[in-house]
């Protein structure tokens, strides 16, 4: 990580859930460089003790300083008891998650259990606890989510108003057995993943809300192109084509670019993004 001094996060207040190690530790050393004043949580204490050591050499004029805090985000109640006791938040981060090493036969319902509760109902928690203080503040903020590809956070739709930008950041692959499969041919750092969740959290993506940022080395390339048609080894697109038989004596006379442009039926030429059809923010079919 960096040792520059930018301050793009002076004067907010970040809460950081699993901030002990891996990612989490690296967001929190990062948000309290830029000037954050950070809450680090995590389960592990002795972990959480060597953050507040690893930053306690990096003082600036504008630094506010990080605050350690036990926190279980699988237990309401210590989650709303925290929440309680800090006045202001402006970021939170989500880090707190687990994966289940091995296929849906390999995993038995605690473990099923026990990640949802982790993965899925601690996001819920800690937002429902920081979001009405975001609101009541009145300044909105930012909230960013770790995630898989499949469970990406769209709970912006139930804040917009409120100026809370949501994002979901997919498994970033830091430091997995998928080194195979990296176009980039590494893996991922924990720093590299926090660079991108400081743009997130600051000022400088206030127009950004809502989104899914895919950071995976290109790991997941594969799986998009085949989504989308389009072919990466050969560099090809497939688009249909229509030709027209230019033999065709009584073809009518030519268009012109208004008309022409008027009878485009973008599905036809393979141009229609699929999303729109799926009313992601499209206005319905052409």
């Amino acid at each position: 990580m960096s040792n520059s001094l930018m301050g793009r996060l002076r004067g907010k207040v970040a809460v950081i859930t699993a901030a002990a190690q891996g990612i989490g530790f690296a967001t929190a050393l990062a948000f309290y460089r830029e000037g954050a004043e950070v809450y680090a949580t995590d389960i592990n204490k002795e972990k959480l003790e060597l953050l507040a050591a690893s930053c306690a050499g990096n003082c600036h004029a504008f630094i506010l300083g990080i605050h350690t805090n036990v926190l279980d985000v699988t237990s309401s109640e210590q989650v709303r008891a925290f929440a309680e006791n800090i006045p202001k938040v402006d970021i939170i981060f989500n880090c707190a998650g687990f994966v289940h090493n091995g296929t849906l036969l390999e995993c038995d319902e605690k473990s099923w259990d026990s990640s949802f509760d982790l993965n899925v109902k601690s996001v819920y928690r800690v937002c429902s606890a920081f979001i009405p203080k975001m609101i009541q503040q009145g300044t909105g903020g930012s909230i960013v989510n770790m995630s898989s590809v499949a469970s990406s956070v769209k709970g912006t739709v139930d804040t917009p108003s409120f100026r809370d930008r949501v994002e979901a950041l997919p498994d970033a692959n830091a430091m997995t057995k998928f080194l195979e499969r990296q176009k980039m041919g590494r893996l991922a750092t924990a720093d590299e993943i926090a660079h991108l969740i400081i743009y997130l959290a600051s000022d400088e993506s206030a127009f950004v809300t809502g989104q899914e940022f895919i950071i995976d080395g290109g790991w997941s390339i594969p799986k998009r192109s085949a989504e989308t048609g389009i072919t990466v080894e050969g560099h090809e697109v497939e688009l249909e084509e229509k030709i027209e038989d230019d033999d065709d004596d009584d073809a009518d006379p030519p268009e012109t670019t208004e008309e022409q442009n008027s009878n485009i039926n973008l599905k036809d030429i393979g141009m229609w993004p699929a999303k729109f059809n799926q009313g992601d923010g499209g206005s319905g079919n052409p």
